[in-house]
């Protein structure tokens, strides 16, 4: 869903591009409709505050196999927005990435490691930043959370290798983007 600002800007804004949570206990981007959602309302917000935001959905379990799914969902819908957000009043060279939940585990990943944006054909010149609220950084201390049924389903979706791979907590180096979490 993509939420535009109620005026027409003198010259092209920020933009975002929102990655809700619910990677293993799946949401949707509109959940709780019909007002404006559980996450149209960021959109809403922002839109308000003369921001452009784009809400994606992406793949999530079962029905993707991996986190690298989602990852590459949320990379293509990134390239969309860098594509086409120019239409809707927004800069493709400022555009922001935020995330909730297992949204900032993914934000925090393209944050982290650019080559899976840069798969998908966007530059780093047309990311500005990211914020993560409220998410997982670190797999395997998810894997251990007290609630039994989410650590087993985060059990059941990492292969080996994939707490490193997938932990931006663990991927955090000199040269990684500004990040506000």
């Amino acid at each position: 869903d993509l939420y535009l600002p109620p005026y027409e800007p003198l010259r092209p804004g920020p933009a975002v591009v929102f990655v809700h949570g619910g990677f293993w206990k799946p949401f949707d981007r509109r959940m709780l409709q019909p007002i404006t959602g559980l996450h149209g309302c960021v959109g809403v917000a922002l839109a308000n505050s003369g921001v452009a935001t784009a809400v994606l959905s992406y793949r999530q379990r079962p029905e993707a196999a991996s986190l690298q799914d989602a990852l590459d969902d949320i990379a293509h819908a990134v390239r969309w927005a860098v594509d086409n957000i120019h239409e809707q009043g927004g800069d493709p060279t400022r555009i922001y990435l935020v995330g909730h939940s297992a949204g900032a585990l993914f934000t925090s990943l393209l944050a982290t490691e650019p080559e899976h944006l840069a798969k998908a054909g966007v530059t780093p010149g047309h990311v500005r930043g990211f914020a993560a609220l409220a998410g997982p950084y670190d797999l395997e201390r998810l894997a251990g959370f007290h609630d039994e049924s989410l650590a087993s389903e985060v059990r059941a979706s990492l292969s080996a290798g994939d707490v490193e791979r997938y932990s931006p907590e663990r991927r955090v180096r000199p040269g990684v983007p500004p990040m506000l979490l």
